[in-house]
């Protein structure tokens, strides 16, 4: 599903706790800003080999979206931040 479905309601709704089902839901940023993603990947995310000129951080976390004092347990929320320089005679030390 696209990020417009990660609201509390939807996954709640296609949420099958405990039956082995699983969904993809992209997740939408809203207003999170680039830098703190990137400085929460290379503090928590595990380097992934990635193309020249850009660096690749991946990793899972227990994210529950929240409603008022509901919780969404069975959420786990996968990341993929990449980093990318522009200029082509980069190199990365």
């Amino acid at each position: 599903m696209d990020s417009g479905n990660d609201s509390f309601n939807t996954l709640e709704a296609v949420t099958d706790e405990g039956k082995g089902h699983y969904c993809i839901i992209k997740r939408n940023k809203r207003r999170e800003s680039d830098e703190k993603w990137l400085k929460t990947a290379k503090r928590h995310g595990k380097r992934v080999e990635s193309g020249k000129g850009k660096k690749v951080w991946g990793w899972t976390i227990k994210m529950h979206p929240k409603k008022k004092d509901e919780i969404l347990k069975s959420i786990v929320c996968v990341f993929e931040v990449t980093e990318r320089k522009t200029d082509i005679n980069w190199n990365w030390q």
